[in-house]
């Protein structure tokens, strides 16, 4: 079995040996590997974000890390979440003296054929109908997940992956659970939770020349996320504008960093779909 014997590999051989070097897209390295059922295998290191990430970058606790993300993927779509496929996890010692006791996580996922993120999408030449059909197909599957019960550990517009038909129709997938928990249905709180972290990254990847655009791209979202409930949605814009003090402290930190707004249009966009 393919899998099978690209799990049972060293990763970080895996990554090292790739000639050329395995596209870049988010954080980590990637390798591309082809599957045994004529399918893509994306293998990709687990890295942390924010203060944290700089902090401690790729090295976790256990193997929990690895594993976790297999077993909630699993248990999402079980319910009816719409998410990325995981085939297997990896992991491998930190390192030698004190890392031989952390671990470095690594997930292979199933890649969707023709699939681009929410982040590149938006990023795109698209005409009004296919910027509206984007966000309301992202706002689905946002919806559909919070109904089941899912928090995203790391809501982005590089995590939602939209997919679009021969005959047009367009649908969206979650990725990277990685930190995620499954429970009951969200109540408002944690969703609204989970929505400011995506608007956090539209703020942080998006151009920020129009922000006209960028506005009339949230009500859009939030209509198609409430289902056009013109109530609910006046209710999740009211309670946003209670996160500004940290929206300021984030665009700090990235301007800080050098700035991110615009930086994916010089990301790679291959391979698509994890």
């Amino acid at each position: 079995d393919k899998a099978v014997e690209i799990a049972r590999q060293d990763p970080e051989k895996l990554l090292a040996d790739a000639a050329p070097p395995g596209p870049m897209q988010g954080r980590g390295s990637r390798l591309v590997l082809p599957g045994e059922g004529g399918e893509t295998i994306l293998i990709k290191k687990q890295k942390r974000g924010g203060l944290y990430g700089r902090l401690r970058g790729d090295i976790h606790k256990s193997d929990r890390q690895a594993l976790g993300e297999v077993i909630i993927s699993e248990h999402a779509w079980k319910k009816g979440v719409p998410v990325g496929l995981l085939a297997f996890a990896m992991s491998a010692s930190a390192g030698p003296g004190r890392l031989a006791s952390y671990r470095r996580a690594y997930s292979a996922a199933v890649v969707v054929p023709g699939a681009r993120s929410m982040m590149e999408w938006l990023a795109s030449p698209l005409t009004e109908g296919q910027r509206r059909g984007v966000l309301a197909a992202a706002a689905a599957a946002t919806r559909r997940a919070h109904d089941c019960g899912l928090t995203h550990g790391d809501l982005t517009l590089g995590n939602i992956l939209v997919t679009c038909s021969d005959q047009g129709e367009l649908n969206a997938l979650l990725i990277d659970l990685m930190h995620s928990s499954l429970g009951r249905v969200l109540v408002h709180k944690p969703r609204l939770a989970n929505l400011v972290r995506l608007y956090r990254s539209a703020q942080k990847w998006l151009p920020e020349h129009d922000t006209r655009r960028r506005q009339r791209d949230i009500v859009r979202f939030l209509r198609a996320y409430t289902k056009c409930e013109r109530g609910e949605t006046r209710r999740f814009i009211e309670s946003a504008a209670g996160h500004r003090g940290s929206l300021f402290l984030h665009r700090l930190s990235w301007r800080m960093g050098g700035g991110a707004a615009g930086r994916v249009r010089r990301r790679s966009t291959a391979p698509a779909g994890r």
